[in-house]
């Protein structure tokens, strides 16, 4: 089906340094939520992403679907993620909300509400010790 996440920037990501956190705590996240992830096309066997230059992975085929990919230098002001609410939806919306609370000019939509990111701001508050400054965009 058609579950998506999209999220806006309006410029590249211009603070290195705030770049650098979003991929460590997403480097750090990914292997505690228990969820196989896999390279761009969901290879089983194959690791996601995570870099100072671009995070990308998707669920283990048959539990893959779209390519979540987010980075620094990524020259476009929208992208998107069609996860199908597969297991991985929630990798992808930890690393949404951690990229939102290091990147506060980083506008978040979603398919789904609020209550649909609680598991992500949850695994975010336990597996990394702080509480995300995260909201989704209007509209």
């Amino acid at each position: 089906m058609g579950y998506t996440h999209y999220w806006y920037h309006a410029d590249k990501i211009k603070s290195a340094a705030k770049w650098a956190l979003v991929a460590n705590d997403c480097r750090r996240i990914l292997p505690k939520l228990g969820i196989p992830l896999a390279n761009w096309e969901g290879t089983e066997g194959t690791k996601p992403v995570v870099t100072q230059g671009e995070i990308a992975f998707n669920g283990v085929r048959p539990q893959s679907h779209e390519t979540f990919s987010i980075g620094p230098n990524v020259a476009r002001d929208f992208s998107f993620c069609k996860t199908a609410q597969k297991p991985y939806d929630l990798a992808v919306t930890c690393c949404l909300v951690i990229a939102k609370h290091h990147l506060p000019e980083l506008d978040v939509h979603s398919d789904g509400d609020i209550s649909e990111w609680e598991p992500a701001i949850q695994a975010v508050k336990e597996h990394l010790g702080y509480t995300p400054n995260f909201s989704l965009g209007e509209g």
